[in-house]
């Protein structure tokens, strides 16, 4: 009779976990709400050109510019904090 009960405690705990496994999974974001890698089809002066006005520019050094509030300037799409290296 132990074993039984045993058995039966098993096999509803792995009916749960099959349950609700697949369902964690999906709260996980889509590809495409991740985010994505930044082109920038523009020279480094130019970035800077662009930038200036429209955000904050957190750092510039001589291959990459740190900007922040900024979403959208031509070409150039980014979040806040995000980086964009020079020749991307």
């Amino acid at each position: 009779m132990k074993k039984i009960a045993i058995s039966a405690v098993f096999l509803i705990i792995s009916a749960v976990l099959i349950y609700y496994i697949p369902s964690f999974s999906s709260n996980m974001p889509p590809d495409e709400d991740l985010p994505q890698v930044v082109t920038v089809s523009a020279s480094f002066k130019d970035i800077k050109q662009k930038v200036k006005g429209r955000g904050k520019i957190i750092s510039a050094q001589s291959s990459e510019i740190w900007v922040e509030d900024i979403t959208d300037i031509k070409t150039i799409h980014v979040k806040q904090g995000e980086k964009i290296k020079k020749g991307q």
